[in-house]
């Protein structure tokens, strides 16, 4: 889940499992898509192996776009997936297309269909250094600074 668009940026591991499990919608959503797969969440750590850590890892972060979990956490994203795009696609040409033959000076160009966008499609809302460009922001260093900061001896860089 995390390298799909719009993820929620969470902690890996242990820890990011229990970040979705703290959360009532999340974690009712993760009991809905074991129970599709014949598990329970109750049998996590139960002493037996029916279901372990690693297990409830690979379960979520490879849910499929149609499951709860994606429902509860990515609404904007669920159900879509590049057939749905190229659907979208197949829509806005065909609207243009129409809208060019109609011969209509008055009438207005169509809307393009809808399409989800991730809630954190701002650079900055990821990372405050990055800019609207989408680049790093910063400022230049001397190397004397860098090459002092990185422990080098200062006299062996070029000048």
């Amino acid at each position: 889940m995390a390298d799909r668009p719009g993820g929620r940026h969470l902690r890996g591991g242990i820890l990011g499992l229990l970040d979705l499990l703290d959360d009532p919608d999340t974690c009712r959503a993760i009991e809905r898509d074991l129970i599709g797969l014949n598990l329970r969440l109750r049998w996590l750590c139960d002493g037996t192996d029916r279901l372990n850590w690693r297990d409830l890892y690979v379960i979520i972060t490879e849910s499929d776009i149609d499951s709860a979990l994606i429902r509860a956490t990515e609404p904007d994203f669920a159900g879509w997936t590049r057939n749905t795009g190229l659907l979208a696609d197949i829509f806005d040409v065909l609207a243009g297309a129409n809208w060019q033959r109609a011969m209509d000076k008055t009438a207005e160009k169509p809307d393009p269909y809808p399409r989800p966008t991730a809630r954190d499609a701002e650079p900055e809302t990821i990372n405050p250094d990055i800019g609207q460009s989408g680049r790093y922001v910063g400022e230049a260093a001397p190397i004397a600074d860098i090459a002092d900061w990185l422990g080098w001896d200062a006299n062996l860089i070029p000048a």
